[in-house]
């Protein structure tokens, strides 16, 4: 299993939920669920498969990233990291994520040298 980090943020609102909803109808997830964990922020998240890659979507709380208040861990079984990596860019870059979405894809993602290596 491969994964990458990406923070967001959402010009419409910081409500996990409501971001959620608007990320995942926006990439073509049609079902989604919430799932309680105490390792996530906000002691959920929510979860949802799309085009052979699994997203995890809850509220971020990395030190230095504040003004994306939302963590998005997208990972896949099937690919290397560097095919993650650009389907990963290639999706942020898409279209239905251009309207009040921004992110940041994270490097080294909780570690003290974490640092944005594509933002948009």
């Amino acid at each position: 299993m491969v994964y990458a980090n990406v923070l967001a943020s959402f010009d419409q609102s910081d409500d996990l939920r409501k971001f959620a909803t608007a990320f995942f109808s926006a990439i073509g997830a049609s079902a989604f669920e919430r799932r309680e964990s105490s390792g996530y922020a906000s002691g959920f998240y929510f979860r949802a498969r799309h085009d052979g890659l699994n997203f995890n979507v809850s509220l971020s709380d990395e030190e230095g990233f504040e003004k994306f208040p939302f963590w998005i861990q997208v990972s896949s079984e099937t690919s290397t990291q560097d095919e993650l990596g650009a389907a990963v860019r290639s999706l942020l870059d898409s279209p239905a994520l251009q309207k009040g979405f921004h992110f940041a894809l994270v490097q080294n993602f909780g570690k003290r040298d974490a640092k944005i290596i594509f933002q948009r």
